[in-house]
């Protein structure tokens, strides 16, 4: 049987952000690292691996500024955490500077009921790419995490397959403007009811009444919902820097004394309906340093033109000039110490967005967060995690009108706590009990991960998040 290479820069292996040893350790952190640093095929042309998840849970949705009619009631579901299947192979090979060549295709799945939900359950829809590995390292290309996604899940110790809404996808590299990485609705406002008294015998008709809204500076018609707590807008993942890109070509270094770096480029073949002059692009990078049980990374990512609109590459508002471009970055810094018993890390982002173009209506937003946590191995098979993650308001400079209608930054912050005890049956194998929950300031609009189904449709600024599961997850 042919001994294969992988050759795939996953989580926890080729990356490399955190220590193999660290991975190893039955720690409270993602399984899913612990799935991905699995990933050597060694002996076997073709592997089948994955990770499953199933859990019951209570989540609700409170405290919309604009009123019950944007919270969600308490409810349950059903829920399959990160749940995935991934075909892999690789050969080595006699070709002195190329070392081998291997291919992964992964798809996501439903366990709580077997269907399919956005990209889960698509053929290939997560990590999937064809590459060769060399003497000097990896390139490939294809569907694949960015490097700042990468460098982040070295570092987060609450992901979704720990429960529901654990994820970071809906706080950690989103600007909190309905979620970030989620194609939400606010919701439209009521007009406010108007009563008009008129003098005996005055006909209706010669009566005209005119009202609006308070706060009218949505996103459907500006770039951002910042001061309309009930307005209607619809954000995609344009403005989104934890992301799975697709149409990538990917470069990721072998280890040089502890150093290890990746790059990614996706080019502007993702243009949409933007203007002519747009060319939407990215840029990502990461570089890592490992000594012991210490990890320190930094990472970068920059879009192009990418506009903040329904898709990659349109302009946010018809009013947008022909000349309007875009310019977003993000910068974050990890660190990870493992003590043994003890596993403590910390992460560190900056966000960055610019629109040019004499209709933009704001322009220059930017905001940043930290998160940290600790998951403590207690004796034998249990385990504790606690975390904290705190989001500034945002920054911007915006037109007059703009903040006439009420647009402002301010109050637009967020802070996010997550605990979990885990029980491990084998070195795969958990249960998890877990709580989270997501605190908005008043204008803010984080949105936990999956809550935003607890009961409606909508999530209005200033909402809490909160809910608790119990769940059990494993991998092949």
């Amino acid at each position: 049987m042919t001994k294969g290479i992988s050759f795939a820069p996953q989580k926890g292996t080729l990356i490399a952000l955190a220590c193999a040893a660290a991975f190893a350790a039955p720690q409270a952190a993602n399984a899913q690292r612990e799935v991905y640093e699995a990933l050597k095929v060694e002996g076997h042309p073709l592997t089948l691996q994955g990770n499953i998840s199933i859990g019951y849970a209570r989540n609700k949705t409170t405290g919309s500024v604009g009123g019950v009619a944007f919270d969600g009631p308490e409810k349950g579901n059903v829920w399959s955490g990160e749940s995935n299947i991934r075909f892999s192979a690789s050969s080595k090979l006699s070709q002195g500077f190329i070392e081998g060549m291997g291919f992964s295709v992964e798809s996501g799945f439903e366990t709580s009921d077997g269907t399919t939900s956005g990209s889960q359950g698509t053929l290939a829809s997560r990590n999937t790419a064809v590459g060769l590995k060399t003497s000097i390292g990896t390139v490939f290309g294809g569907r694949w995490d960015t490097p700042m996604k990468l460098a982040l899940a070295n570092f987060y110790q609450s992901a979704s397959s720990n429960g529901l809404g654990a994820s970071s996808t809906g706080f950690l590299g989103t600007p909190g403007l309905g979620g970030g990485s989620f194609t939400g609705t606010l919701g439209a406002a009521a007009a406010p009811t108007v009563v008009v008294t008129l003098p005996v015998g005055t006909a209706l008709a010669t009566v005209t009444a005119t009202s609006t809204a308070a706060g009218t500076a949505t996103l459907a018609t500006t770039p951002t919902a910042l001061g309309n707590p009930n307005g209607s807008t619809n954000l995609a993942t344009t403005m989104n820097f934890r992301r799975r890109q697709a149409n990538t070509l990917n470069y990721y270094s072998p280890d040089i004394s502890g150093f290890k770096f990746g790059l990614q480029y996706g080019p502007d073949e993702e243009v949409g309906a933007g203007p002519s002059t747009s060319k939407a692009t990215m840029w990502g990078g990461t570089g890592s340093y490992t000594r012991g049980p210490l990890v320190v990374a930094l990472s970068y990512e920059k879009h192009e033109d990418y506009l903040w609109g329904t898709s990659v590459g349109t302009r946010l508002g018809a009013t947008a000039g022909a000349s309007t471009n875009s310019s977003d970055h993000a910068f974050s810094l990890g660190v990870r110490y493992d003590f043994g018993d003890v596993l403590l890390t910390g992460y560190w982002e900056r966000l960055s967005y610019s629109q040019s173009g004499a209709a933009v209506a704001l322009r220059d937003i930017e905001g940043s967060k930290f998160y940290t946590a600790a998951t403590w191995k207690i004796s034998g098979p249990h385990s504790l995690m606690g975390a904290y993650g705190r989001a500034s308001s945002l920054s911007c400079a915006s037109t007059a009108a703009w903040a006439t209608a009420g647009g402002s930054c301010a109050d637009t912050g967020a802070q996010l706590y997550n605990f979990l005890y885990r029980y491990q049956l084998d070195k795969v194998s958990y249960v998890n009990v877990f709580y989270g929950t997501l605190n908005n300031d008043a204008r803010g609009n984080f949105i936990a991960t999956n809550n935003q189904s607890a009961g409606t449709t909508t999530s209005g600024n200033g909402h809490k998040d909160s809910g608790w599961s119990i769940g059990l997850q494993t991998s092949f």
